[in-house]
């Protein structure tokens, strides 16, 4: 398999993300994550400028993207830079 060295990619969040509107989200999600499977360096950015209402189950979708992310960069890419911004770097 031919893999790309990074991928940046932009994953816009809802108005709300809560309950009602997580499980599209999460679909949509891991369509990202799959694209990103084929890169060396895979990266999401899940811009929540627009975003006004998260709860419990929205921030789990945000963790599972973190965590399912993470395992696929492998163990040299674990740590992942703090830069503030209006995006949730994953």
């Amino acid at each position: 398999m031919n893999m790309a060295t990074e991928l940046t990619d932009i994953l816009a969040a809802p108005e709300r993300l809560v309950t009602d509107t997580r499980l599209e989200f999460r679909r949509v999600a891991l369509e990202h994550v799959e694209r990103a499977a084929h890169v060396a360096t895979p990266r999401i950015f899940v811009d929540l400028s627009a975003t006004r209402d998260i709860d419990a189950s929205g921030l789990g979708v945000l963790v599972l993207l973190q965590k399912l992310l993470r395992r696929k960069a492998g163990p040299q890419q674990k740590k992942i830079p703090w830069q503030p911004s209006r995006h949730v770097s994953l």
